[in-house]
């Protein structure tokens, strides 16, 4: 696909009042034999998710030629949220973690008459340790802001979720298996006399089965417990040099695990 999308001389429009609003025109030019329906969503993919502080809330299309179209993409407030109400956000990015075994080793190299090592995927390894390396962590985030009645955030509520802070789910919540959602604690803010708004941070991080780490396969790892490698001092004999070698992998609770439904809010 590929679609030429430039933003219109002087397209941008806006009203202010109770209600504020503003337009965002756009020519984009079908160059591929694109239809309406994929012209319409690469504009909307392409214009500003925000625009003074509204959000898209929707896109009009109009045809000009063959292949050129004027898109425009409407914003304004965000929903003026109720009790009962929910708004989602999420995160995917920043989290790392540090590994010290890879998945594969893809290949070992050295010079001419020399044979490499083989550290059974340890990675960095020194004479006294195996280094590791930081990844993107395969885990995300995501808020949940629920706006409740005045009366249901009492000390008792509060203290509730001071308690779940730091735990991980112990039976299914929001679709994911017990042991990969952590709970990293919550929020209020007065909305308006008789309502309060709460927000709510999870985050994932999936439960493993079968690693290989080394020798060893590991059957099954719970998202958020804590995975480490012991090694010792091995000698690879076709290279004739010692080497780094996982000798045992040990798994750790390191949360405690509860039931979400004391949140509230559903599972």
């Amino acid at each position: 696909m590929a679609i030429q999308i430039d933003e219109r001389f002087l397209s941008r429009s806006q009203s202010e009042g109770e209600s504020r609003s503003a337009e965002l025109v756009f020519l984009a030019r079908a160059t591929a034999g694109e239809n309406e329906l994929e012209v319409k969503w690469a504009v909307i993919n392409y214009a500003p998710l925000v625009y003074d502080g509204m959000v898209a809330q929707g896109a009009n299309l109009d045809q000009i030629n063959a292949t050129m179209y004027e898109v425009a993409v409407q914003y304004g407030e965000r929903k003026r949220l109720e009790i009962g109400d929910v708004e989602i956000t999420f995160d995917t990015t920043g989290a790392t973690q540090h590994v010290t075994q890879s998945k594969a080793t893809v290949g070992n190299y050295a010079s001419p008459g020399v044979t490499p090592p083989d550290f059974r995927g340890a990675i960095g390894v020194t004479k006294k340790t195996v280094e590791g390396v930081d990844i993107p962590a395969r885990a995300w985030k995501w808020n949940e802001r629920h706006v409740v009645p005045e009366l249901a955030v009492n000390d008792g509520y509060r203290h509730v979720l001071g308690l779940l802070t730091g735990t991980v789910n112990n039976v299914p919540f929001r679709g994911k298996a017990p042991g990969e959602v952590l709970f990293l604690g919550s929020t209020d803010s007065p909305r308006d006399q008789d309502k309060r708004e709460v927000l709510f941070q999870f985050a994932f991080s999936p439960n493993a089965y079968n690693l290989q780490i080394g020798d060893i396969v590991v059957p099954f790892k719970r998202g958020w417990d804590y995975l480490w490698v012991r090694y010792a001092d091995d000698e690879d004999g076709d290279a004739k040099m010692p080497v780094k070698r996982p000798l045992s992998v040990h798994i750790e609770q390191v949360h405690d695990y509860t039931n979400f439904a004391q949140l509230g809010i559903g599972l």
